[in-house]
């Protein structure tokens, strides 16, 4: 959702709703790409540490609230750039693509 701000590291809470959001994006990005018939992708997965204890939070929304919109991204990146610009280190919020779990936005 936030994915054009820049100076953001997104990460999700586990490997399937990682692989859910990539898939999503990766799918919109590639079928853009005129000729391209077949092609295999390699991704790896890492794993994080960090608290998001001083993180703002955004997983009490409800999905109908305008920065959960699976496709208009204009409310998540206003919000995303709030943060930023408030200095937090970060937002947790709920996966679009993958119901009942949550990702980070993790601001540099």
């Amino acid at each position: 959702q936030l994915a054009d701000l820049p100076g953001v590291l997104y990460l999700a809470a586990n490997l399937e709703t990682a692989l859910a959001e990539v898939h999503y994006h990766q799918d919109k990005y590639w079928a853009n790409i005129h000729g391209l018939n077949y092609e295999r992708f390699v991704f790896r997965g890492l794993c994080c540490s960090f608290t998001d204890a001083s993180m703002k939070d955004a997983t009490a929304l409800p999905m109908s609230d305008a920065i959960y919109n699976p496709d208009v991204y204009t409310h998540s990146h206003a919000l995303g750039k709030a943060v930023k610009d408030a200095r937090c280190p970060g937002l947790r919020y709920n996966s679009v693509r993958l119901e009942g779990n949550h990702c980070w936005a993790l601001m540099t």
